[in-house]
């Protein structure tokens, strides 16, 4: 599959080798100012990949990116930190074998190739998309609120028993 990815992060499993040994052509970043100028170069990038690492804020990327692009966002995890897993199209936990991280990879890509019919995305679409994830996001703070107050209901006063 000729495929054109960017990949941001310390590449420590060298999965841009093996992304690169199946036919993927990789554009690589080392901070988010290089993927920034990344994105807007390459217009038609057919996914990012992001790896964890040290100096390079998770969010900052994925914000960048869904900024830039309408194409799958997918993390190499490396820890076991908590992920967004809603603002990810794929995540790759730690130790996952390369064959399947890569027909995962493949499949998501075929997939978003078909939704988007090769084309980029009309603006009512990034709206959507933009709508969409403000929901989730809203929706993600909402329960996190529910659930501090359904502690304080079970116990109001922690530590008076």
């Amino acid at each position: 599959m000729e495929a054109h990815v960017l990949h941001i992060g310390v590449d420590d499993c060298h999965r841009v080798a093996v992304l690169r040994s199946v036919g993927y052509r990789v554009d690589e970043c080392a901070t988010l100012p290089q993927l920034a100028k990344a994105l807007e170069r390459t217009k038609g990038a057919d996914a990012v990949f992001m790896s964890e690492s040290d100096g390079i804020s998770q969010e900052k990327a994925i914000s960048l990116a869904r900024a830039h692009t309408a194409a799958p966002l997918i993390l190499f995890q490396n820890s076991n930190q908590e992920i967004s897993y809603q603002q990810l199209d794929l995540v790759i936990e730690p130790l996952t074998a390369p064959g399947k991280w890569l027909q995962e990879v493949r499949n998501l890509l075929e997939w978003n190739r078909l939704f988007r019919g090769h084309s980029p995305l009309p603006e009512s679409m990034w709206s959507m998309r933009k709508t969409r994830i403000l929901q989730r996001d809203a929706l993600e703070d909402r329960t996190r609120r529910s659930d501090v107050s359904l502690v304080r209901l079970w116990n109001p006063h922690p530590g008076s028993n």
